[in-house]
């Protein structure tokens, strides 16, 4: 067999086994992910009036940590406090 018939025979094996890849199915809403600096500064004003005064060492800065790891644990973080 001479070296164009080869080449054209694994060409040909090869480009037979390519495709398109499948499409992936999306399992989440694409407006869940939309930024809403709205709802963003209303989450933060909250934060702010239940947790003043969270400098290190005072009560509302360990209460602080825990209301966020709660919040991330319950948007599916895997959370700990250090």
């Amino acid at each position: 067999m001479n070296r164009l018939a080869f080449l054209t025979v694994l060409l040909s094996l090869t480009l037979s086994g390519c495709g398109p890849a499948p499409e992936p199915a999306v399992t989440y809403d694409p407006a869940s992910l939309r930024f809403s600096g709205e709802r963003a500064l209303e989450i933060e004003a909250g934060f702010v009036q239940q947790f003043p005064n969270r400098s290190s060492g005072q009560p509302n800065n360990k209460l602080a940590a825990e209301w966020l790891m709660a919040e991330f644990t319950r948007l599916g973080w895997d959370c700990r406090l250090d």
